[in-house]
Protein backbone atom coordinates (compact mmCIF):
# COMPACT_ATOMS: atom_id res chain seq x y z
CA UNK A 1 0.00 0.00 0.00
CA UNK A 2 3.01 2.31 0.90
CA UNK A 3 4.96 1.95 -2.15
CA UNK A 4 1.47 2.03 -3.98
CA UNK A 5 1.09 5.65 -2.99
CA UNK A 6 5.09 6.53 -3.18
CA UNK A 7 4.05 5.33 -7.19
CA UNK A 8 1.44 7.84 -7.47
CA UNK A 9 3.23 10.94 -5.59
CA UNK A 10 5.98 9.68 -7.93
CA UNK A 11 3.94 9.94 -10.97
CA UNK A 12 1.71 13.01 -9.92
CA UNK A 13 5.28 14.92 -9.44
CA UNK A 14 6.41 13.77 -13.02
CA UNK A 15 3.46 14.85 -14.69
CA UNK A 16 3.09 18.23 -13.09
CA UNK A 17 7.12 18.27 -14.02
CA UNK A 18 6.33 18.13 -17.57
CA UNK A 19 3.45 20.88 -17.57
CA UNK A 20 5.56 23.28 -15.86
CA UNK A 21 8.89 22.46 -18.04
CA UNK A 22 6.57 22.32 -21.18
CA UNK A 23 7.83 25.34 -22.71
CA UNK A 24 11.56 24.44 -23.01
CA UNK A 25 10.44 20.99 -23.97
CA UNK A 26 8.29 23.09 -27.10
CA UNK A 27 11.60 25.46 -27.44
CA UNK A 28 13.86 22.54 -27.41
CA UNK A 29 11.87 20.57 -30.17
CA UNK A 30 12.06 23.38 -32.44
CA UNK A 31 15.41 23.97 -32.27
CA UNK A 32 16.51 20.32 -32.66
CA UNK A 33 14.67 20.69 -35.81
CA UNK A 34 15.08 23.60 -37.45
CA UNK A 35 18.60 24.96 -36.20
CA UNK A 36 21.11 24.84 -38.80
CA UNK A 37 24.66 24.70 -36.87
CA UNK A 38 25.41 21.51 -35.27
CA UNK A 39 26.67 23.22 -32.32
CA UNK A 40 23.28 24.63 -31.75
CA UNK A 41 21.83 21.40 -31.80
CA UNK A 42 24.43 19.42 -29.56
CA UNK A 43 24.20 22.72 -26.80
CA UNK A 44 20.12 22.09 -27.12
CA UNK A 45 20.66 18.50 -27.11
CA UNK A 46 22.21 18.89 -23.89
CA UNK A 47 19.35 20.62 -22.25
CA UNK A 48 17.10 18.11 -23.44
CA UNK A 49 19.00 15.29 -22.06
CA UNK A 50 19.09 17.19 -18.43
CA UNK A 51 15.12 17.74 -18.75
CA UNK A 52 14.98 13.97 -19.61
CA UNK A 53 17.18 13.05 -16.40
CA UNK A 54 14.10 13.41 -13.47
CA UNK A 55 11.88 11.58 -15.68
CA UNK A 56 14.55 8.43 -16.36
CA UNK A 57 15.75 8.20 -12.34
CA UNK A 58 12.35 7.28 -11.66
CA UNK A 59 12.28 3.97 -13.83
CA UNK A 60 15.46 3.09 -13.05
CA UNK A 61 16.76 1.15 -10.09
CA UNK A 62 18.14 2.66 -6.69
CA UNK A 63 21.92 2.06 -7.48
CA UNK A 64 21.46 3.19 -11.25
CA UNK A 65 19.73 6.22 -9.86
CA UNK A 66 22.35 7.37 -7.41
CA UNK A 67 24.78 6.80 -9.84
CA UNK A 68 22.66 8.96 -13.01
CA UNK A 69 22.50 12.10 -9.60
CA UNK A 70 25.97 11.81 -9.19
CA UNK A 71 26.60 12.45 -12.66
CA UNK A 72 23.77 14.85 -13.02
CA UNK A 73 25.49 17.37 -10.29
CA UNK A 74 28.64 16.54 -12.12
CA UNK A 75 27.28 17.94 -15.16
CA UNK A 76 25.80 20.76 -13.63
CA UNK A 77 28.80 21.72 -11.40
CA UNK A 78 30.87 21.68 -15.09
CA UNK A 79 28.07 23.48 -16.39
CA UNK A 80 27.81 26.16 -13.58
CA UNK A 81 32.09 26.32 -13.90
CA UNK A 82 31.75 26.96 -17.90
CA UNK A 83 29.36 29.69 -16.88
CA UNK A 84 31.77 31.56 -14.98
CA UNK A 85 34.90 31.16 -16.81
CA UNK A 86 36.50 35.11 -18.07
CA UNK A 87 36.68 35.39 -21.89
CA UNK A 88 36.11 38.58 -23.68
CA UNK A 89 35.13 41.70 -21.44
CA UNK A 90 35.49 44.14 -25.37
CA UNK A 91 35.09 42.84 -28.77
CA UNK A 92 36.82 46.19 -31.18
CA UNK A 93 36.75 46.40 -34.85
CA UNK A 94 36.81 49.43 -37.08
CA UNK A 95 33.09 50.22 -36.84
CA UNK A 96 31.56 48.23 -33.78
CA UNK A 97 32.38 47.64 -30.33
CA UNK A 98 30.26 45.21 -28.11
CA UNK A 99 30.92 46.65 -24.51
CA UNK A 100 30.80 45.16 -21.07
CA UNK A 101 30.25 47.07 -17.95
CA UNK A 102 30.70 46.70 -14.14
CA UNK A 103 32.65 43.52 -14.43
CA UNK A 104 30.86 41.47 -16.80
CA UNK A 105 32.40 39.75 -19.75
CA UNK A 106 31.27 37.39 -22.67
CA UNK A 107 31.46 33.79 -22.43
CA UNK A 108 31.55 31.62 -25.09
CA UNK A 109 32.20 28.33 -23.01
CA UNK A 110 28.44 29.02 -21.50
CA UNK A 111 26.41 26.23 -23.87
CA UNK A 112 23.84 29.13 -24.72
CA UNK A 113 26.76 30.92 -26.36
CA UNK A 114 27.45 28.38 -28.70
CA UNK A 115 23.78 28.39 -29.94
CA UNK A 116 23.56 31.19 -32.91
CA UNK A 117 22.51 34.26 -33.26
CA UNK A 118 20.62 33.21 -36.44
CA UNK A 119 19.60 30.08 -34.99
CA UNK A 120 18.09 31.54 -32.14
CA UNK A 121 16.12 34.00 -34.22
CA UNK A 122 15.17 30.98 -36.05
CA UNK A 123 13.83 29.23 -32.68
CA UNK A 124 12.29 32.50 -31.53
CA UNK A 125 9.97 33.41 -34.72
CA UNK A 126 9.13 29.28 -35.04
CA UNK A 127 7.67 30.02 -31.49
CA UNK A 128 6.26 33.00 -32.15
CA UNK A 129 3.57 32.31 -30.06
CA UNK A 130 5.89 33.25 -27.25
CA UNK A 131 5.93 36.97 -29.04
CA UNK A 132 2.49 37.16 -29.95
CA UNK A 133 3.00 36.55 -33.27
CA UNK A 134 0.40 35.65 -35.94
CA UNK A 135 0.96 32.79 -38.64
CA UNK A 136 1.93 35.32 -41.23
CA UNK A 137 4.27 37.46 -38.96
CA UNK A 138 5.80 33.82 -37.81
CA UNK A 139 6.72 33.37 -41.47
CA UNK A 140 7.55 36.66 -42.41
CA UNK A 141 9.78 37.40 -39.24
CA UNK A 142 11.56 33.66 -40.20
CA UNK A 143 11.92 34.27 -43.60
CA UNK A 144 13.73 37.81 -42.92
CA UNK A 145 15.79 36.03 -40.06
CA UNK A 146 17.22 34.08 -42.96
CA UNK A 147 17.96 36.47 -45.30
CA UNK A 148 19.66 39.17 -42.83
CA UNK A 149 21.56 36.66 -40.84
CA UNK A 150 22.66 35.00 -44.01
CA UNK A 151 23.64 38.53 -45.41
CA UNK A 152 25.49 39.39 -41.85
CA UNK A 153 27.33 36.11 -42.04
CA UNK A 154 29.23 37.98 -45.25
CA UNK A 155 30.54 41.03 -43.03
CA UNK A 156 33.49 39.86 -40.95
CA UNK A 157 33.14 42.28 -38.42
CA UNK A 158 29.08 41.51 -37.65
CA UNK A 159 30.01 37.81 -37.92
CA UNK A 160 32.57 37.60 -35.24
CA UNK A 161 30.00 40.07 -32.95
CA UNK A 162 29.33 37.79 -30.38
CA UNK A 163 25.13 37.21 -29.45
CA UNK A 164 23.46 38.48 -26.34
CA UNK A 165 20.68 35.68 -26.48
CA UNK A 166 22.38 33.34 -23.75
CA UNK A 167 21.77 36.64 -21.96
CA UNK A 168 18.03 37.62 -22.96
CA UNK A 169 17.23 33.63 -22.65
CA UNK A 170 18.64 33.79 -19.04
CA UNK A 171 16.10 36.52 -18.42
CA UNK A 172 13.17 34.82 -19.90
CA UNK A 173 13.51 32.18 -17.69
CA UNK A 174 13.97 34.64 -14.59
CA UNK A 175 17.56 34.42 -13.84
CA UNK A 176 18.62 38.16 -12.95
CA UNK A 177 20.13 40.23 -15.71
CA UNK A 178 21.27 43.68 -15.07
CA UNK A 179 22.04 45.12 -18.22
CA UNK A 180 25.63 45.40 -17.96
CA UNK A 181 26.33 45.60 -22.14
CA UNK A 182 25.45 47.40 -25.08
CA UNK A 183 26.92 47.12 -28.82
CA UNK A 184 28.32 50.46 -30.43
CA UNK A 185 28.53 51.13 -34.01
CA UNK A 186 30.96 54.06 -35.06
CA UNK A 187 30.59 55.46 -38.53
CA UNK A 188 34.03 56.34 -41.00
CA UNK A 189 32.37 59.70 -40.96
CA UNK A 190 31.98 59.90 -37.30
CA UNK A 191 33.28 63.38 -35.72
CA UNK A 192 31.47 62.63 -32.42
CA UNK A 193 29.45 65.09 -32.51
CA UNK A 194 26.20 63.22 -31.78
CA UNK A 195 24.79 60.20 -30.36
CA UNK A 196 21.70 57.84 -30.94
CA UNK A 197 20.33 55.16 -28.48
CA UNK A 198 18.66 52.38 -29.80
CA UNK A 199 16.41 50.14 -27.24
CA UNK A 200 15.83 47.21 -28.57
CA UNK A 201 12.18 45.40 -28.00
CA UNK A 202 11.54 41.86 -27.03
CA UNK A 203 13.91 38.65 -27.24
CA UNK A 204 16.81 40.89 -26.24
CA UNK A 205 19.34 42.74 -28.34
CA UNK A 206 20.53 40.76 -31.42
CA UNK A 207 23.31 42.16 -33.64
CA UNK A 208 20.78 42.35 -36.49
CA UNK A 209 19.98 45.46 -34.65
CA UNK A 210 23.44 47.56 -35.30
CA UNK A 211 23.91 46.06 -38.92
CA UNK A 212 20.68 47.15 -39.71
CA UNK A 213 20.72 50.51 -37.92
CA UNK A 214 24.35 51.36 -39.07
CA UNK A 215 22.70 52.75 -42.42
CA UNK A 216 21.52 55.40 -40.00
CA UNK A 217 24.74 56.00 -38.15
CA UNK A 218 26.59 55.90 -41.78
CA UNK A 219 24.20 58.87 -43.71
CA UNK A 220 23.85 61.14 -40.03
CA UNK A 221 27.29 60.36 -39.37
CA UNK A 222 26.23 60.30 -35.52
CA UNK A 223 27.38 57.21 -33.63
CA UNK A 224 24.38 54.93 -32.34
CA UNK A 225 24.62 52.51 -29.20
CA UNK A 226 23.04 49.44 -28.31
CA UNK A 227 22.25 48.99 -24.57
CA UNK A 228 20.93 45.16 -23.91
CA UNK A 229 18.43 44.35 -21.28
CA UNK A 230 17.75 41.35 -21.03
CA UNK A 231 15.24 39.70 -22.67
CA UNK A 232 13.27 43.49 -22.89
CA UNK A 233 11.41 43.53 -19.91
CA UNK A 234 12.38 47.90 -19.75
CA UNK A 235 9.27 48.17 -17.51
CA UNK A 236 11.44 47.41 -14.60
CA UNK A 237 11.47 50.85 -12.42
CA UNK A 238 14.72 50.20 -10.73
CA UNK A 239 16.92 49.63 -14.21
CA UNK A 240 16.34 52.85 -15.88
CA UNK A 241 19.20 53.79 -14.82
CA UNK A 242 20.85 51.19 -17.16
CA UNK A 243 20.35 53.37 -19.61
CA UNK A 244 21.89 56.48 -18.35
CA UNK A 245 24.75 54.23 -17.45
CA UNK A 246 25.78 53.08 -20.99
CA UNK A 247 24.87 56.67 -22.31
CA UNK A 248 27.66 58.48 -19.96
CA UNK A 249 30.02 55.31 -20.17
CA UNK A 250 29.64 55.91 -24.10
CA UNK A 251 30.64 59.76 -23.45
CA UNK A 252 33.11 59.62 -21.36
CA UNK A 253 34.99 57.82 -24.01
CA UNK A 254 34.57 60.62 -26.63
CA UNK A 255 33.92 64.25 -26.71
CA UNK A 256 30.61 64.83 -28.01
CA UNK A 257 29.58 68.28 -29.07
CA UNK A 258 26.17 68.05 -28.21
CA UNK A 259 25.42 65.82 -24.36
CA UNK A 260 22.00 65.60 -25.56
CA UNK A 261 21.07 62.04 -27.36
CA UNK A 262 18.51 60.80 -29.88
CA UNK A 263 16.59 58.11 -29.17
CA UNK A 264 14.56 55.26 -31.15
CA UNK A 265 12.75 52.58 -29.37
CA UNK A 266 11.26 49.66 -31.14
CA UNK A 267 8.45 47.63 -29.42
CA UNK A 268 8.93 47.23 -25.49
CA UNK A 269 11.44 49.77 -25.72
CA UNK A 270 9.08 52.18 -25.06
CA UNK A 271 8.60 51.10 -21.18
CA UNK A 272 12.48 51.98 -20.87
CA UNK A 273 12.15 55.42 -22.95
CA UNK A 274 9.11 56.59 -21.44
CA UNK A 275 11.06 56.12 -18.18
CA UNK A 276 13.44 57.66 -19.40
CA UNK A 277 12.31 60.79 -21.04
CA UNK A 278 10.15 60.70 -17.19
CA UNK A 279 13.61 60.56 -15.11
CA UNK A 280 16.23 61.95 -17.38
CA UNK A 281 14.74 64.48 -19.92
CA UNK A 282 17.38 67.00 -20.10
CA UNK A 283 19.25 64.98 -21.78
CA UNK A 284 17.12 64.10 -24.74
CA UNK A 285 17.15 65.63 -28.13
CA UNK A 286 14.43 63.75 -30.55
CA UNK A 287 12.21 60.50 -29.73
CA UNK A 288 11.30 58.48 -31.99
CA UNK A 289 8.65 55.61 -31.26
CA UNK A 290 8.87 52.68 -33.38
CA UNK A 291 5.93 50.56 -33.47
CA UNK A 292 6.18 51.26 -29.58
CA UNK A 293 4.36 50.42 -26.15
CA UNK A 294 3.87 53.77 -24.94
CA UNK A 295 1.97 53.06 -21.40
CA UNK A 296 -0.63 55.71 -20.72
CA UNK A 297 0.11 55.73 -16.45
CA UNK A 298 3.80 56.91 -17.31
CA UNK A 299 2.98 59.67 -20.37
CA UNK A 300 0.27 61.03 -18.38
CA UNK A 301 2.52 61.34 -15.34
CA UNK A 302 3.35 65.11 -14.02
CA UNK A 303 6.72 64.56 -14.36
CA UNK A 304 6.76 62.93 -17.91
CA UNK A 305 5.38 65.84 -19.38
CA UNK A 306 7.41 68.17 -17.73
CA UNK A 307 10.30 66.65 -19.24
CA UNK A 308 8.98 66.02 -22.39
CA UNK A 309 7.72 69.81 -23.31
CA UNK A 310 12.04 70.13 -23.34
CA UNK A 311 12.16 67.49 -26.77
CA UNK A 312 12.74 68.77 -29.95
CA UNK A 313 10.23 66.72 -31.18
CA UNK A 314 8.33 63.34 -30.76
CA UNK A 315 8.54 61.39 -33.60
CA UNK A 316 4.98 58.45 -33.39
CA UNK A 317 5.90 55.43 -36.50
CA UNK A 318 2.98 53.04 -36.05
CA UNK A 319 1.48 50.24 -38.38
CA UNK A 320 -2.80 51.13 -38.57
CA UNK A 321 -2.84 47.62 -38.50
CA UNK A 322 -1.26 46.46 -35.80
CA UNK A 323 -3.10 44.31 -33.53
CA UNK A 324 -0.06 43.61 -31.01
CA UNK A 325 -0.64 47.50 -29.70
CA UNK A 326 -3.80 48.69 -31.31
CA UNK A 327 -3.31 52.25 -33.30
CA UNK A 328 -6.33 52.99 -31.24
CA UNK A 329 -4.15 53.46 -27.99
CA UNK A 330 -1.27 55.23 -30.03
CA UNK A 331 -4.52 57.61 -31.59
CA UNK A 332 -5.49 58.18 -28.02
CA UNK A 333 -2.01 59.13 -26.50
CA UNK A 334 -0.97 61.05 -29.65
CA UNK A 335 -4.41 62.94 -28.76
CA UNK A 336 -3.07 63.66 -25.35
CA UNK A 337 0.29 64.46 -26.02
CA UNK A 338 -0.98 66.93 -28.32
CA UNK A 339 -3.74 68.69 -25.92
CA UNK A 340 -0.62 68.76 -23.56
CA UNK A 341 1.20 71.14 -26.34
CA UNK A 342 4.04 68.20 -26.71
CA UNK A 343 6.00 68.30 -30.10
CA UNK A 344 3.95 65.53 -31.65
CA UNK A 345 4.69 64.13 -35.18
CA UNK A 346 3.38 61.35 -36.77
CA UNK A 347 3.21 58.95 -39.50
CA UNK A 348 0.70 55.64 -40.07
CA UNK A 349 1.15 52.69 -42.23
CA UNK A 350 -1.86 51.73 -43.97
CA UNK A 351 -0.97 47.61 -44.15
CA UNK A 352 1.62 48.12 -40.93
CA UNK A 353 1.38 45.56 -38.27
CA UNK A 354 3.77 44.69 -35.87
CA UNK A 355 6.24 43.50 -38.21
CA UNK A 356 6.45 47.19 -39.17
CA UNK A 357 10.35 47.34 -39.23
CA UNK A 358 10.10 43.87 -40.79
CA UNK A 359 7.88 44.72 -44.02
CA UNK A 360 8.96 48.69 -44.79
CA UNK A 361 12.55 48.76 -43.87
CA UNK A 362 13.47 50.45 -46.57
CA UNK A 363 11.21 53.51 -45.97
CA UNK A 364 11.66 52.94 -42.44
CA UNK A 365 14.96 53.62 -42.36
CA UNK A 366 14.94 56.69 -44.82
CA UNK A 367 12.24 58.10 -42.94
CA UNK A 368 14.35 58.01 -39.79
CA UNK A 369 17.13 59.35 -41.90
CA UNK A 370 15.54 62.45 -42.65
CA UNK A 371 14.01 63.07 -39.60
CA UNK A 372 17.17 62.66 -37.83
CA UNK A 373 19.28 64.90 -40.48
CA UNK A 374 16.91 67.50 -40.34
CA UNK A 375 17.84 68.84 -36.83
CA UNK A 376 17.05 72.52 -36.97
Amino acid sequence: MENSKTSYILIAFIIFYIIISGIFWYVSILGLIFTESWLSKLSILIFVILLLFPIAIYYLESKIRILLIFLLLLVFLVLLRMSFLSDEKELVSDNIYSVYLDGAYYNKYNPWNRITEKDWGIIWTKSGYLLALTKEQKELSYNYIIKWYNDINKDKDFQNLNTQFARSFNDFIWVPNIGNHYFLYVPDNSSHTRLIVYLHGSAGNFKLYPWLFKQIADETGADIVFPSFGFGNWQREWWVKTIQQVIDDVQSKYKYQNKKVDIIWLSNGGRGVSRYIRDYGDNINKVIFLSSIIEKKVVTSKEFLKNAKKIKDIYIIHGIAEKRIPVSIIYSIEAFMKKNKLPIISKYYKEGSHMLLFEEEEDIISTMVEYLIDDK
